[in-house]
């Protein structure tokens, strides 16, 4: 895993990184101390389904249901049942 700090006052991306993984507890406990040092976490080219995304972001707390709702609609849309996060936004109150 590789931190990259950006070219601003606060914000990481991290590389290396196969969020698939979600269930591994140094993974998790690494990115949750990089977020609070950092404030804000990019994680790119990530190709989760929706279960996956679900478990990793059940790591952070409990999901928000407009959030699950625009999960499942994406995933029913896509001719391969996953998701990749950035490809098309999740409900307006989903970050």
């Amino acid at each position: 895993m590789e931190i990259k700090r950006l070219n601003s006052h606060f914000g990481a991306e991290v590389l290396g990184v196969d969020l698939r993984d979600s269930e591994n507890n140094d993974l998790i406990r690494t990115l949750t101390q990089v977020l609070y040092e950092n404030r804000v976490i990019i994680i790119r080219n990530q190709s989760l389904t929706e279960d996956n995304y679900l478990k990793f972001g059940r790591q952070w707390g409990a999901p928000i249901p407009p959030c699950t709702r625009s999960l499942t609609n994406a995933a029913a849309s896509s001719a391969h049942g996953s998701w990749e996060y950035g490809r098309e936004r999740p409900g307006r109150n989903c970050a």
